[in-house]
Formats: structure tokens, C-alpha cells, sequence
């Protein structure tokens, strides 16, 4: 199996008994999810910030959710139970990850609400989808050779475990910033322009922010993230044209 590229879309969730496998969670908002415990790149903790930032920042409700490099979709379903938005999309470029999603909204009796992409790249969304809301928690790693000897230095590689090292792989790294920037390229068609973009970085978050701008997006806001041990991420808060305070 290749794990250089990008096709990541079709890597089955094998058995491996050194893993947990399935997560019963109770949603802040009232709804309830199992998921798949390699499906989870941070969003269970990160939705607490999200939750955060849009009650200072985001307006009082939306109408069209994008929630980009979802994962499991914990951060969009707690956006649409607590009513921030009308309805929602949830876009990954994994399968299983897709099928999770579909099988929270059944288990709550909300599919009607809910949209799925399976597809790595924002351009082959619809263009007649026009988001007011983005969130996303996507790959912070934008070397794949660091991250290769981090791997290394902790004593994990793909001998150690195959599944885990090719999902931890698919989670964490966007090698060159190539995911971020077919999203910023491509995501100004799919949106509103007052559209709210809130994006948490982990990592260095500059690369980003000076990419988005160089694009035409303006940065309104930069929320460091309470969940990060030590708290070290950030939500970035972008709009795809000015429209008040810019940093």
C-alpha cells in the first residue's frame, strides 16, 4: 500500500485488537455518536473550542454548514444541535469517516439536514452550494520527512503497526500545505461573501494565514485553542472579502 500519496479514500478499517475500537459519545448538544476511535484527529477536544469562538465571534445563526476534513463530525454536529446553523455539510476524503457521519445522523433522526462529500478537494463540491459557514480542523503537518523522523523519535513506524501509522499519517500531515491550499483556492466559489471561515491550526499557523491573504482573504481574528496540550493551536477566523476589523 502506498502511503505517499493521496488516496486515502478506500484504506479499511481493519481489525486490530490494540485499539479500542468503537467511542459511545454523548454530544454537549444532546445527540448521540459511536465512532470509529481511527477517525478521530482532535475534533472531540477542538469542538469545545469551536463552541467558544462562534458564541464571541459568529453570528447568532446560519444557514448552510461546511464542515471540511470532518472526521467523525463531532465539531458540525455540535454546531447544527445547538442550532447555530439550519443545516450542515460534512466533507472528507475517507470513506469510513463519510459512512460514520451518515450513521450519526440516522441514529438522531436528521439525516434530511445533512450533506455528504467524499472527496479531498473543495472544487469538486457543487458550485450551487453556497456556504455562510466553514469550520474545519485539517491536517497540521506540512513536512512529510519531519514528521517521518518524529514518528521515528517516539518509536512508532509502519513495521510497529501499519493501520495505525497510515491513519495517524492521513490525520496529521498535509505535506507542502497542498490540502490548505486547494481549499483556499477553490473555496471562494462555494461561499457567501459574508461567509465565516474557522479554521484551528495546531501548528505553525502563519504559513496559513499568509497563503489565505495572498488569496484575498481577510483575517479577522486569532483564538488560541484551550484544548492543545499545552495549549498551543489556534482557530483562525477568515473572510473570503473585507467586511469590518482586519488583523
Amino acid at each position: 500500500m502506498n502511503l505517499e500519496g493521496n488516496d486515502f479514500k478506500h484504506i479499511p478499517l481493519e481489525e486490530d485488537h490494540s485499539i479500542n475500537r468503537m467511542v459511545d459519545l454523548n454530544l454537549y448538544c444532546g445527540y448521540k455518536a459511536t465512532y470509529h476511535q481511527l477517525l478521530e484527529g482532535g475534533g472531540i477536544d477542538q469542538r469545545r473550542d469551536f463552541l467558544f469562538v462562534l458564541s464571541k465571534a459568529g453570528k447568532v445563526r446560519y444557514n448552510n454548514a461546511l464542515e471540511w476534513c470532518s472526521g467523525p463530525g463531532v465539531i458540525g454536529y455540535e454546531l447544527l444541535g445547538y442550532n447555530k446553523t439550519d443545516k450542515i455539510s460534512f466533507m472528507d476524503r475517507y470513506q469510513p469517516a463519510i459512512d460514520n457521519v451518515l450513521e450519526t445522523a440516522a441514529r438522531n433522526n436528521i439525516l434530511e439536514k445533512v450533506t455528504t462529500y467524499c472527496t479531498d478537494q473543495i472544487k469538486n463540491i457543487n458550485n450551487n452550494e453556497k456556504f455562510d459557514l466553514v469550520i474545519g480542523n485539517p491536517p497540521h503537518s506540512f513536512a512529510l520527512p519531519k514528521w517521518k523522523e518524529q514518528q521515528e523519535r517516539n518509536g512508532v513506524s509502519q513495521n510497529f503497526n501499519s493501520i495505525v501509522y497510515e491513519n495517524q499519517l492521513r490525520i496529521d500531515v498535509d505535506d507542502e500545505m497542498q490540502i490548505h491550499k486547494e481549499f483556499l483556492d477553490n473555496l471562494q466559489d462555494k461561499v457567501t461573501d459574508d461567509c465565516d471561515i474557522f479554521i484551528s491550526e495546531v501548528g505553525d499557523a502563519n504559513p496559513v494565514i499568509a497563503y489565505a491573504k495572498d488569496k484575498g482573504y481577510d483575517l479577522i481574528a486569532r483564538w488560541f485553542m484551550r484544548s492543545t496540550v499545552p495549549p498551543s493551536g489556534e482557530i483562525l477566523h477568515l473572510r473570503p472579502k473585507f467586511s469590518g476589523f482586519v488583523l
